[in-house]
């Protein structure tokens, strides 16, 4: 019998783990993730949150940031996401150009 993989949430190739930081509004991102995934500078991705909702953004500085394109900045994500300064956020690779935000405890994250 034929399995519907339509119906079936998609499976996370990884999780990008990055840090806040609220003074430059943006993400420190784990520069081996990127590499490993090769992402190139510069290149437009997609996040989406649970409720569907999807924040475009780009890497950029070598590798080692995500900068919003966010309406209203990272700001505005972070403060409807309780997510403060220096705070670890995780998001699930989907592949090609998609993530999806994933609320995590920093405790949570590695496990």
């Amino acid at each position: 019998m034929a399995v519907n993989h339509a119906t079936e949430a998609p499976r996370a190739l990884g999780e990008l783990v990055v840090v806040y930081d609220a003074s430059k509004d943006h993400f420190d991102v784990d520069e081996e993730f990127l590499k490993k995934h090769h992402t190139s500078l510069g290149m437009n991705w997609n996040i989406y949150t649970s409720e569907g909702t999807r924040y475009k953004f780009y890497f950029s500085q070598g590798f080692v940031t995500i900068t919003g394109k966010v309406l209203g900045g990272w700001k505005h994500f972070c403060e409807e996401k309780n997510i403060n300064d220096g705070d670890k956020v995780v998001f699930q690779y989907l592949g090609f150009s998609k993530y999806n935000y994933i609320p995590a405890e920093p405790n949570q994250i590695g496990a």
